[in-house]
């Protein structure tokens, strides 16, 4: 069983959350949860395989079933506990007092975002009641998830193990940016979330090897010089929204792509993401002549303007108020981050479903095997594919011919994942592997790639 008896020293909670803990009360609350999980986790709980709701039952005395819901509140459970409680009871000798100046001083070095000590006392002092426990089932799932991604769990037939040796944390942030080759704002941004087998090596990319620059890293990034401007000036007025700890609702005019059209909506803006070559911002909300909220992703070089509201503006749709207004931003991320997890796609207001692949075997071989894609990204053995298409909802004569399909490819590799229906990324991801797999169901997503092969081969046919 590995041990994990780091104290929560600022740089171990910032490494565990992936994000500057001085951008927002979740993500403290979010670093503090991890870092007691995995001392909990290491240390008194004594299952070696378990589910996200036995996890619940070991940390609440009165756990809610519904994992929509925040367990009930009896005296002595855990989900009462501040954050001082949490950080500081297993060890009297740590001080609240020295921790947040510790923080401060962490911050103030690094100077990001030019924070003030007054500034970071007050965000300091908003933070002193909270109490990080108290979230849903889902939150706690969608923290087990994390810890999965940074290597400290596995996940076993849907359930979760303890990995044999956890990965390494800092315990203290480098003394100078010249001794990582950055300077220190810039190092406390480099805190992203990332998967952990690319955050163990970021460290190659700050230093050169006798004065000679050998590690480079080339990220695709399709956003012209002149709308460079425009994202930092977006960028900037949302982080001075989520800094002052609580959110609000915003009036957005965005230009669609996809609708061809200038709109407005109200929306309520969560976090930003960086995907698909691009920066995102992730809200809740709608158009402003629509009543139904959902979770939409706004790319920042297309925002034409963001305006704050008041909670009391007429133009918020209760749909908005009754997801947002008095919900933690921790668990509107947590829901993100769930949605993403869920089903391959970026789109998580689009419903997901199943698809069975196959990949010819020497391209899977060569290029898939022994690599990460999406959670649910998973071979298939040929013993379970009869269970597979069970869950398919073919009719006998579809499957049919799905099976005969299978059979004459007996050698190949198949694999289940779940995907957003309609969401355009899933569609480049199939064709970047064209044609070396073969998507057998659902059929309309069959169809949708055949037709675009067809016209493909279509482009090409004249040259004959």
């Amino acid at each position: 069983m590995p041990e994990f008896n780091y104290l929560p020293s600022i740089s171990v909670l910032q490494a565990l959350v992936g994000v500057s803990l001085a951008d927002s009360l979740a993500n403290v609350n979010k670093a503090v949860r991890l870092w007691y999980s995995l001392r909990e986790l290491a240390n008194e709980f004594d299952a070696v395989e378990f589910t996200d709701g036995e996890w619940r039952k070991h940390l609440y005395k009165s756990p809610n079933n519904n994992r929509d819901k925040k367990p009930t509140e009896v005296d002595g459970c855990n989900c009462t506990k501040t954050i001082k409680d949490i950080l500081f009871d297993f060890q009297p000798d740590l001080k609240w007092q020295e921790w947040k100046e510790s923080f401060i001083k962490f911050y103030l070095d690094i100077n990001i975002n030019h924070r003030t000590q007054e500034n970071l006392e007050n965000f300091l002092n908003q933070l002193e009641s909270d109490r990080p426990l108290y979230v849903t089932g889902k939150t706690l799932l969608n923290d087990l998830n994390k810890l999965v991604n940074r290597g400290y769990l596995e996940v076993i037939d849907s359930r979760f193990k303890l990995v044999d040796e956890f990965p390494l944390l800092p315990t203290s942030m480098p003394a100078s940016g010249e001794s990582s080759g950055i300077n220190k704002s810039d190092e406390a941004e480099i805190y992203v979330d990332l998967p952990v087998d690319f955050r163990s090596f970021t460290d190659l990319f700050w230093q050169q090897q006798n004065d000679i620059q050998r590690f480079y890293l080339h990220a695709d990034y399709h956003i012209l010089d002149e709308a460079e401007r425009r994202i930092a000036e977006y960028r900037r007025k949302l982080r001075e929204i989520w800094q002052k700890g609580s959110g609000v609702p915003c009036r957005l005019t965005y230009q669609s792509s996809s609708q061809k059209q200038i709109y407005t909506a109200i929306i309520y803006p969560v976090c930003i993401y960086y995907y698909q070559r691009s920066f995102y911002l992730c809200a809740f909300g709608c158009a402003e002549d629509k009543t139904e909220s959902n979770w939409y992703n706004y790319r920042l070089d297309r925002i034409c303007s963001l305006e704050c509201l008041d909670w009391e503006d007429n133009a918020i749709p209760p749909s908005l108020i009754e997801k947002c207004r008095d919900v933690g931003d921790d668990e509107l991320i947590d829901d993100i981050e769930l949605g993403i997890e869920t089903a391959y796609g970026f789109d998580i207001e689009r419903p997901n479903r199943l698809m069975l692949l196959r990949f010819d075997r020497d391209f899977h071989d060569r290029y898939i095997k022994n690599t990460w894609r999406h959670n649910t990204f998973k071979l298939v053995d040929r013993d379970k594919i009869d269970e597979v298409l069970n869950k398919s909802g073919l009719d006998k004569s579809d499957r049919a011919l799905i099976e005969i399909r299978i059979k004459s490819y007996a050698q190949d590799a198949y694999y289940t994942m779940n995907y957003r229906v309609g969401d355009n990324s899933v569609i480049m991801r199939l064709r970047a592997w064209c044609p070396n797999v073969e998507v057998l169901f659902p059929l309309d997503l069959r169809q949708r790639m055949r037709d675009d092969m067809q016209k493909t081969w279509e482009l090409y046919s004249e040259d004959e």
